[in-house]
């Protein structure tokens, strides 16, 4: 009768084991380290998949890198509306015109109302407030037409 091969895990291992028995393991430490043993070789041009994790990190990294690049002067620009209303709003190219900030009334002045944005200073800004569901603008700011014959008010890029 032929003898068996048996194989007994090491209670601790710091380094791979190259040797591994014909027949599986019955032991669970045994299947465990067998499973850590298994390895793909990746040449330099193969891509390698990240965990969701990993890759979403990635991803905001070249998206922070990217928005550094394009957007090197950001800064907080408070804007101030002084006329009254109940409900003001402002928007703006710095939002693409779609969000519609709420503005905080001010606590010392009935009818002023404020909002910090933080704004490419590099860029031209052309914003409008929105003051009980009325467009306005202020004379507080310099006024420009966009490419659609409205008129907004404008903050010069900062050169």
């Amino acid at each position: 009768m032929p003898s068996k091969l048996t194989a007994k895990a090491p209670a601790t291992t710091s380094h791979i084991a190259t040797n591994i028995p014909a027949t599986p393991a019955k032991s669970t430490t045994a299947k465990a380290n067998n499973a850590s043993v298994s390895a793909k070789a990746v040449s330099p041009d193969t891509s390698v998949k990240m965990a969701p994790q990993e890759q979403k990190k990635t991803q905001n990294e070249k998206v922070s890198m990217k928005q550094s690049k394009q957007s090197p002067e950001i800064a907080a620009y408070q804007f101030e509306w002084k006329h009254g209303g109940n409900d003001v709003k402002i928007t703006g190219t710095f939002d693409s015109w779609e969000k519609h900030l709420n503005m905080k009334k001010s606590p010392d002045n009935p009818g002023h109302f404020y909002l910090p944005v933080d704004l490419d200073q590099s860029k031209k800004t052309l914003f409008k407030f929105i003051v009980d569901g009325e467009w306005r603008c202020t004379d507080q700011f310099g006024t420009e037409y966009d490419s659609a014959g409205n008129l907004n008010n404008v903050l010069p890029a900062a050169h």
